[in-house]
């Protein structure tokens, strides 16, 4: 699954920020599940499927890369929560 929605070989994204980035869902927040990571596969392939098909398959893992770096490859929930301890840590320096 990786390889089909890879540009660069100098990083490979992780299914959970995957699938994040193109169906705006967040799994595996605490536990890891076997059945969702096959589920959630199934999910990116019909995904890459899509995009290939409309012709924007290249433009999309563009973006994904773009987006990936400046969000230093964390899910939206991760980032929240990575803000949230900078703040605490301001807060008991202050």
């Amino acid at each position: 699954m990786f390889v089909l929605l890879e540009l660069s070989r100098d990083y490979c994204a992780r299914i959970t920020y995957l699938l994040s980035f193109f169906t705006g869902i967040i799994i595996q927040s605490e536990v890891h599940d076997s059945a969702e990571d096959a589920r959630t596969a199934l999910q990116l392939y019909r995904k890459y499927e899509e995009l290939k098909a409309e012709g924007t398959l290249q433009s999309a893992l563009q973006e994904l890369y773009e987006v990936g770096k400046k969000s230093q490859w964390k899910v939206p929930e991760e980032c929240e929560k990575e803000k949230s301890k900078s703040k605490e840590t301001e807060s008991k320096k202050g």
